[in-house]
């Protein structure tokens, strides 16, 4: 289709179907950067990645984070997949760790939902300063990116200027009320441009 077609969007608030899912996306995401500014020096001082090797693709960290429910002590659970190969990525491509906290870990800002038509069947969730995307994926999607970030990790290094999405990190998140564990990926938002985009096909 062309022209400027508007998709149905909606702002998650407290009590939206998809609070609790993206509160947990944000706070699963703080505690992962955080955790990185703690060991900056030591562990991600390499800023290209040539020091990278096979086996941190394949790490996954793991988090248990404290979660108040109806006056009730609980806990969510967190993974974070290959930090230290989308922490490189991410200061290849020039992201303030900063902005990029603000963006999609602030408390007080809400995501906005993007259905889309997307033929997954998966949420599309925009940064309420509408920078970053996020996606949630089915399992096999997870694991055919984490089967072929080695390779998307040289290629975006040796071709900068590449068109394809910019990933910025690879996550899971399991909260209390969910049946199944949400794994999800954060992603540049390719329609947030300095100038508008006045056609879409």
């Amino acid at each position: 289709s062309t022209g400027s077609e508007e998709r149905a969007k909606d702002i998650i608030h407290k009590g939206h179907k998809q609070f609790a899912l993206t509160w947990g996306m944000m706070m699963g995401v703080q505690m992962s950067i955080g955790r990185q500014f703690d060991f900056s020096a030591k562990i991600y001082g390499d800023m290209c990645g040539d020091s990278l090797k096979v086996t941190d693709f394949m790490v996954v960290d793991k988090y248990t984070i404290p979660l108040e429910i109806k006056d009730m002590s609980s806990h969510f659970k967190f993974k974070d997949y290959a930090p230290l190969a989308f922490r490189n990525l991410r200061n290849f491509w020039r992201v303030d760790k900063y902005e990029y906290m603000n963006s999609i870990c602030n408390p007080d800002s809400s995501f906005i939902e993007f259905m889309s038509n997307s033929k997954s069947g998966m949420y599309f969730f925009i940064s309420h300063d509408k920078k970053y995307m996020i996606k949630t994926l089915k399992d096999y999607e997870c694991k055919f990116l984490r089967r072929i970030l080695p390779h998307y990790f040289r290629f975006m290094i040796k071709n900068p200027n590449s068109l394809i999405n910019q990933y910025y990190g690879l996550h899971r998140v399991k909260m209390p009320h969910l049946n199944r564990k949400i794994h999800f990926v954060v992603m540049n938002n390719i329609f947030h441009t300095p100038k508008p985009i006045h056609t879409l096909y």
